[in-house]
């Protein structure tokens, strides 16, 4: 079956793709997808390499709070905290 066949035959036509002509029933197929609320598949689904490995290199600039929370200057309040929680000796801790 020609794809434009598989176009002609199904209500809709833009869901049809190149490599469905090679399915064992392609007018189920085509059935299938063009079927009301069905969702596509992924197509990072289809990948040898997991989702998201590609990004390995690049570094992420480190988490900033966001400014109506830092106007309440909070991160002082912390870094006063961990900076006297860090002078304590482990005894002090527990």
């Amino acid at each position: 079956m020609k794809i434009a066949e598989l176009k002609r035959s199904c209500e809709k036509p833009e869901v049809v793709e190149i490599w469905d002509t090679t399915a064992n029933d392609p007018e189920l197929l085509v059935f299938l997808k063009a079927y009301r609320n069905t969702v596509p598949v992924p197509r990072h689904w289809c990948q040898k390499r997991k989702f998201l490995q590609g990004k390995r290199g690049i570094e992420k600039p480190p988490w900033q709070l966001p400014d109506f929370i830092e106007a309440t200057g909070i991160a002082k309040m912390r870094q006063a905290y961990q900076e006297k929680e860090d002078g304590k000796k482990l005894k002090q801790k527990q």
